[in-house]
């Protein structure tokens, strides 16, 4: 438990979200609600977990809800190593005890590493008392098998890096096919945002 409360107040403590290039996606008002899991997939380093960030910080922004009632968890952070679906009642009465209320908003970073983890989403769905945003691998929340126990409950959205034209938006050089170095440099997100261009940071 305390290892819980420890990650649940390094995020509610934790430094402004970082600026990013924003993707043509929906908010999360648009895309999600009670009605719906929103899953975001793709392949490492595309941009999912910058994602979570994006629809964190539109939420708060437009005053649709604030920090302290959003639960942001990273899955492979090496302290849940042991975390089992048992444990999401210790994380939710965690939060609580470091907020004195439940979370509105469940945002769960590579939900895969989660064991049973599409039952879990399933029973906190059915409680509706949660809008619940996922990221993870494709093969992991696209299964057929997920798929068919999820099904009517979740939609994906398929996060891929940078194209040639949300590079150009992002206000930096669209990608150059001269070496293939430079086209992947310029296509991965983590290197197209605000930052100088000497400044790497490398989101999921």
């Amino acid at each position: 438990m305390e290892n819980l409360r420890e990650i649940i107040a390094e995020w509610l403590r934790g430094p402004e979200l970082p600026e990013m290039s924003l993707r043509e996606q929906p908010n999360l008002e648009e895309t999600n609600g009670l009605r719906r899991i929103l899953a975001v997939v793709g392949p490492r380093r595309a941009g999912k977990t910058y994602f979570l960030y994006q629809l964190i910080s539109e939420a708060i922004h437009s005053g649709k809800t604030r920090r302290d009632e959003v639960l942001f968890v990273d899955f492979e952070d090496y302290r849940l190593r042991d975390f089992s679906a048992d444990d999401i009642q210790n994380l939710l009465a965690a939060f609580y005890q470091e907020t004195g209320k439940p979370p509105r908003y469940l945002f769960f970073d590579e939900i895969q590493r989660m064991p049973y983890w599409s039952r879990v989403l399933r029973t906190l769905h059915n409680s509706r008392r949660y809008e619940i945003v996922v990221s993870g691998s494709n093969a992991s929340l696209l299964s057929s098998e997920i798929a068919t126990e999820l099904r009517g409950r979740y939609e994906d959205r398929l996060i891929l890096p940078f194209s040639f034209s949300s590079s150009a938006k992002a206000g930096t050089d669209p990608p150059s096919f001269s070496t293939s170095s430079r086209c992947v440099r310029r296509s991965v997100p983590s290197l197209v945002s605000h930052h100088s261009p000497g400044s790497e940071t490398y989101p999921r």
